[in-house]
Formats: structure tokens, C-alpha cells, sequence
């Protein structure tokens, strides 16, 4: 009868697997770390979120139920900077950058409204286009507004 042979398992195979759990064991306290930090950012951002809406919907009722001819609107805005329209009117519908320190901010009135004097027909679209000027962005003059009815 031929002799059994008894395979034989290399001493650096035989610790494979202790390996493989130690780094399957490495990672997932990683991923758990990872978790845990991802986590307490997002819960952090996420309990600032209602203090920002409420703040822009703060913002946006200093200007309800507010009614401007096209003249006082201008007259009113010309000079602010973006800061200060935020303040009073809010986050805009719409920011297109127009080039290198030059944005246009387009609005539809939702509770405010700036009226054509002669007809007295409200705008539907209102847009302030602002310039960097002294590190501020700024609405530099009165024809920087203009209005779609």
C-alpha cells in the first residue's frame, strides 16, 4: 500500500488567516472612526441648517408686503452692496456671473412688489447687476436695475 502523504501547510500560509482578520478587523474600525467623524460634521451642519432659514426667511420679511415705483427701487438699491440686499430682500432666485467682478441677481417679487408708475403694472422679474468695487460687490448705479413686467 502507498504510504498517505500528510500535506503540509507552510508556517507563513498558516498565519493567512489571522492576517486577513486582523486587517478586515483594521478597516472596520476604520470605517466605523470615519463614520463616527462624518457623522458629528453632518450633524453639526445639519443643526445649523434651521438657524440659516430661519435667518434668510428673517431677511426676506423685512421686505413683505413693501411696494416700490420703479424709480424708488432704484434710488433705494443704488450703492448697496450684496450684503445689504441679502438683508432686505434675500437669497436671489438666480446669480449669473457675468464675468471677472460682475454678477447679475434676478428676482421674482414674492410679497414685495416694484410697480410701473404710469400703469401701475408690477414687475414679474427684477434684476440687479453688481460690481466688485473695493473688495465689495456693490449695485454702482441706477441703470444696474432693470425690470421685466
Amino acid at each position: 500500500m502507498p504510504k498517505s502523504r500528510v500535506l503540509e501547510i507552510p508556517e507563513e500560509s498558516r498565519t493567512i488567516p489571522g492576517r486577513y482578520w486582523l486587517a478586515l478587523a483594521g478597516t472596520t474600525a476604520a470605517s466605523l472612526v470615519l463614520g463616527l467623524v462624518v457623522g458629528a460634521a453632518v450633524g453639526r451642519v445639519s443643526a445649523r441648517v434651521p438657524a440659516v432659514i430661519a435667518e434668510a426667511k428673517r431677511s426676506e420679511e423685512k421686505a413683505q408686503g413693501r411696494e416700490w415705483t420703479r424709480d424708488e427701487f432704484r434710488r433705494e438699491f443704488k450703492g448697496k452692496t450684496s450684503q445689504e440686499i441679502l438683508d432686505i430682500l434675500g437669497k436671489p432666485d438666480a446669480v449669473n456671473d457675468s464675468g471677472p467682478g460682475r454678477s447679475g441677481w434676478k428676482y421674482y417679487p414674492k410679497g414685495w412688489k416694484v410697480t410701473e408708475p404710469v400703469t401701475g403694472q408690477p414687475a414679474r422679474v427684477v434684476f440687479l447687476y453688481l460690481t466688485e468695487s473695493g473688495g465689495t460687490s456693490k449695485v454702482l448705479s441706477e441703470s444696474a436695475i432693470s425690470f421685466v413686467d
